[in-house]
């Protein structure tokens, strides 16, 4: 998480903007206490949406989730975190009032894959990952990503955690895109409504529907 922070921080931000970068994504105890406060403070006054059908995109490496996500987001639906909510992402509201002053406005760059896709600081991307880099358990190994299964406390604060984005936002359902394929079977502990946006060619099922692309 530290690394992909610092990146987006070198390509898009001045010298003190990389320093907080590294500062707040750095030390999982700091983004425990980002997400607490930011809990304590908004949480009460979020919209509960265990309920409604959110949708979380899966793929594999270069599957085009990122293309799909985009698209997704386009019809203005859905609640998504963008490089705007760097680097207090475990706090968006939070971070969303202090910075409400202060919006940059720079230019589209190319992102780190080298694949041709631009990004800018509105631009949807999978950050959320960063909220199971703190509470997911030990699932990045050095060499491979192991499912592990959470526990429940865990679920709950990632409900919520869903709820605070959506009132970041002004939204009803959130979208996701990262390595959702590890713990599909506790996005469904946590939202029984999801719906999985499958890319790549394997077959998956979760929620009582199945997908497949081939």
């Amino acid at each position: 998480m530290l690394r992909f922070g610092l990146w987006w921080a070198s390509a898009m931000c001045d010298f003190p903007a990389r320093l907080l970068h590294r500062l707040a994504l750095g030390n999982p105890v700091v983004l425990e206490v980002n997400f607490a406060l930011e809990r304590r403070f908004f949480a009460a006054r979020s919209p509960v949406s265990v309920a409604v059908p959110h949708v979380f995109v899966s793929g594999l490496a270069r599957s085009g989730t990122t293309v799909l996500m985009r698209a997704l987001y386009d019809s203005m639906e859905f609640s998504v975190l963008t490089y705007r909510d760097m680097p207090f992402v475990l706090a968006p509201n939070t971070w969303a009032k202090i910075a409400a002053g202060s919006r940059p406005q720079m230019g589209e760059v190319e992102r780190a894959h080298g694949d041709g896709l631009r990004i800018g600081f509105d631009s949807p991307e999978a950050l959320e990952e960063v909220f199971w880099w703190v509470f997911g358990g030990n699932y990045i190994r050095k060499d491979r990503l192991v499912s592990v299964l959470l526990a429940d406390e865990s679920i709950v604060a990632f409900r919520v955690y869903i709820d605070l984005i959506n009132r970041r936002y002004n939204k009803k359902r959130y979208l996701s895109k990262n390595n959702n394929l590890l713990r599909l079977t506790a996005l469904l502990r946590a939202f029984p409504r999801r719906q999985a946006a499958p890319t790549g060619k394997y077959r998956v099922s979760a929620a009582g529907r199945e997908f497949s692309r081939k």
